[in-house]
């Protein structure tokens, strides 16, 4: 790749496909007929389309095509083209190189001539990880995997670059609202609280950074119902998340093991259960990360909140759910405490 293949790193708001925290079962519903059509026209193919009722909608589809063969689509407008064409051909590499990923089969123009684009895969039963001991263990298992694989990716150098601009600019964001140059926030004194803090930088030069992929929450996990595998999905974020491996660490504790077990000493425990199985694939010094993933979690969260911040300088309009999500996950790490100050420095 070059650079110029790459999409700004400021582009920094992508909507959520969903607000929820935790996965559930996908349902699928039957695509309105004119959505239906357009998509089957494009893609040339005869059949029915269904669409996931717990996602956002108008941007994936199931196909089931008249010779019986699922497909997986996703509808990418046109300002979303570049970083998806990106993520694809950084799934692809990682496929290559042995990584369990979903790639892109074909893409094809979207005929109502609104410039997005179908991105075309094969579907697969899937379904999402449990907080058991054995789930958490494969998922730290792939996690290492990918990341020892990304630290070889010839584009490294380019992509430690795009971090530096995010972060820098994510920084600048949080500075201007804290002078109040930017009004409209919600929960603005609450935010406003969190974001002063000297404590949370977004980054640092002194800090040992890796290639990340940078958004491992439980929807970017999915385990085959074929085989069992983990197999981890949309690299969106990957060029632009040359930092710390703590942070992909914590976030996926966070919505993987915080987030769907409520006791603390069972969290602590797979907590652990997940930092000893990443160690046997990718060495590090786990009482080290021990120490870093709260601070961590506080830090994407407010990072998080600030490319929220963003948005609203650039009038993109953000739904109440997205905000509150994130002030929910900063609450609750703040409930959690005792997992990383008492129970796991005990393990």
């Amino acid at each position: 790749m070059f650079d110029s293949e790459y999409p700004s790193s400021r582009m920094l708001y992508r909507q959520a496909l969903t607000t929820s925290l935790i996965p559930a079962e996908p349902v699928f519903r039957a695509c309105d007929g004119h959505h239906a059509d357009v998509l089957l026209g494009s893609l040339g193919v005869e059949g029915s389309v269904d669409v996931p009722e717990n996602m956002l909608d108008g941007t994936l589809f199931r196909v089931t095509s008249s010779n019986g063969e699922y497909l997986f689509v996703k509808r990418i407008s046109a300002k979303r083209l570049a970083g998806m064409r990106v993520a694809d051909k950084i799934s692809e590499w990682l496929a290559d190189h042995k990584i369990n990923t979903i790639s892109t089969e074909y893409t094809r123009p979207c005929s109502d001539d609104t410039g997005d684009v179908y991105f075309v895969s094969k579907y697969f039963s899937f379904r999402y990880l449990s907080p058991s001991t054995d789930d958490i263990e494969k998922l730290a298992t792939e996690v290492a995997k990918l990341h020892v694989a990304l630290a070889l990716h010839p584009d490294t150098e380019v992509w430690k670059n795009a971090t530096v601009e995010r972060m820098r600019d994510l920084e600048q964001v949080r500075a201007r609202f804290l002078k109040g140059n930017i009004q409209n926030v919600p929960f603005k004194e609450q935010i406003y609280s969190i974001c002063d803090d000297d404590n949370i930088t977004f980054y640092d030069a002194a800090w040992s950074c890796t290639p990340l992929h940078g958004d491992l929450n439980a929807f970017n996990a999915l385990v085959s119902k074929k085989n069992d595998s983990i197999y981890i999905i949309d690299f969106e974020d990957t060029f632009h998340s040359v930092l710390p491996v703590e942070f992909d660490l914590a976030l996926c504790i966070e919505r993987n093991i915080l987030v769907q077990q409520d006791d603390d000493e069972k969290a602590a425990g797979l907590v652990l259960a997940f930092l000893n199985s990443y160690a046997k694939a990718n060495p590090i010094n786990i009482e080290l990360v021990k120490e870093q993933l709260y601070p961590s979690l506080k830090t994407l969260s407010v990072r998080s909140l600030c490319v929220l911040i963003a948005s609203v300088e650039l009038n993109i309009e953000i739904s109440l759910d997205e905000w509150k999500k994130f002030l929910f996950l900063l609450e609750k790490l703040e409930c959690r405490s005792a997992v990383f100050t008492q129970h796991l420095t005990n393990e």
